[in-house]
């Protein structure tokens, strides 16, 4: 019974991550407003009703993406910092942040949907706010230790650091969604080690 128990519990698991992705994908095509519960379902070859068993509404359906966006960020976050800190290491990270793939072309569009969205909806924004007070707030805290290890220059503000770099990588985010043949992964790692270099001892 218990075997049984876990068994739907798995597959009820396994649904709702299917209806994320799908409004993930419905929203990168077609932007928040048009991701209607028919809409969703229409994705995902159901019907409303299956949306309705595994989510109360819309809102909360949206509140679980937006979570599932900050997740995937988080993992990143976690895994650079498994590894030995150095300059290179943090330039690849930083370098994997940005739409260069399927997905983070799709997480950035998303991102960029709520964003919007949040400008008028004030739930969403200060789920941003947290969102970009954590990225400081673990930026931040890298820079220190580049600093302490001697990659970068002692005299840096670490605080500072993270905000230009925040910066850097909202604009550049934004920019090769726009013009991805002129900001290609060279390119954009071009500048990211021009920036970096600026900041060595």
């Amino acid at each position: 019974m218990v075997a049984a128990t876990r068994s739907r519990s798995d597959r009820g698991q396994d649904k709702r991550s299917d209806v994320v992705a799908a409004t993930l994908r419905v929203i990168a095509r077609d932007g928040l407003d048009k991701a209607s519960m028919r809409a969703i379902a229409q994705e995902l070859g159901c019907t409303t009703g299956v949306l309705t068993h595994y989510f109360r509404d819309k809102e909360e359906m949206l509140d679980v993406v937006l979570t599932e966006l900050i997740a995937a960020i988080e993992e990143q976050r976690g895994e650079f910092h498994l590894g030995e800190m150095d300059l290179d290491r943090y330039i690849d990270y930083v370098c994997g942040l940005l739409p260069n793939t399927e997905a983070q072309v799709r997480w950035w569009k998303v991102w960029l949907a709520f964003t919007t969205s949040s400008f008028v909806k004030q739930r969403q924004s200060g789920e941003n706010h947290r969102f970009y007070e954590t990225i400081r707030s673990s930026w931040s805290a890298t820079f220190r230790k580049l600093i302490a290890g001697g990659c970068i220059r002692s005299d840096l503000d670490p605080e500072d650091e993270a905000d230009a770099l925040l910066a850097i990588i909202d604009g550049l985010g934004v920019q090769v969604l726009i013009s991805p043949a002129y900001l290609t992964v060279e390119r954009q790692r071009r500048l990211l080690r021009t920036h970096f270099n600026r900041l060595k001892p």
